[in-house]
């Protein structure tokens, strides 16, 4: 099964992002490269860090979508949830080039900032997620009950919520332990989910078949 949705969701706007991204690397380094105190190994991972980080962001997350659409699994969100990474990756890349040229003080405020969007954007996404998408919580038993998979996201969802919460603290506060702990109640929500995936799926199984099911067409009623 290929993939349904229109190229340009799958692949024209992550990518355009990802060009924007360049594009903005290339200026900072025709434009003002006699303003960056930098030096040229570093100048090399500022510029090209996050546009490298976002290729393969797009290269492995389309290889993942097109191997589930070859099962008939869905990818709404998936294509979502790539271009808001993608969108994330972007507003971090500019507010590190703004660092380095003096036009910000401080990388801490802009990077809490950017991963309290990431979060934020993510937390609804998750929260009304599709069964069996390439992008949730894929363990056996949330791909194998549509409820516990569903339980399983609310919870992250949540989860990513209070984490964008302590991520905006990081900014106010321009605290680096705060956003670290923002990217740990991100990883302990994640975790969470996935437990309650198991629990879910645990104390709701599945029904059985029905008796008429289970007999053969030749010991049904005619």
């Amino acid at each position: 099964m290929n993939e349904a949705r229109p190229i340009w969701i799958r692949w024209g706007v992550p990518a355009g992002i990802l060009w924007s991204s360049l594009l903005l690397s290339a200026w900072i380094y025709t434009r003002r490269f006699a303003q960056l105190p930098v030096e040229p190994q570093a100048l090399v991972l500022v510029l090209l860090g996050p546009p490298g980080a976002g290729l393969i962001l797009l290269l492995v997350v389309r290889g993942a979508a097109r191997r589930a659409a070859q099962k008939g699994e869905p990818g709404e969100t998936t294509d979502l949830v790539l271009i808001w990474a993608e969108a994330c990756l972007f507003a971090l890349h500019a507010a590190v080039l703004a660092v380095v040229l003096g036009v910000v003080s401080g990388l801490v405020r802009p990077v809490a900032a950017s991963a309290a969007l990431f979060f934020w954007g993510l937390a609804p996404l998750f929260w009304s997620i599709e069964h069996a998408s390439p992008v949730g919580i894929r363990t056996p038993r949330t791909m194998a009950h549509p409820a516990a998979w569903t339980a399983a996201h609310r919870v992250l969802a949540v989860g990513l919520g209070l984490a964008g919460l302590v991520a905006v603290g990081a900014s106010l506060l321009a605290s680096i332990p705060w956003i670290l702990a923002a990217v740990l109640a991100a990883g302990l929500s994640l975790l969470l989910g996935a437990a309650t995936g198991q629990r879910s799926a645990l104390m709701n199984p599945p029904a059985p078949p029905d008796v008429e099911e289970q007999k053969g067409p030749e010991h049904q009623d005619t």
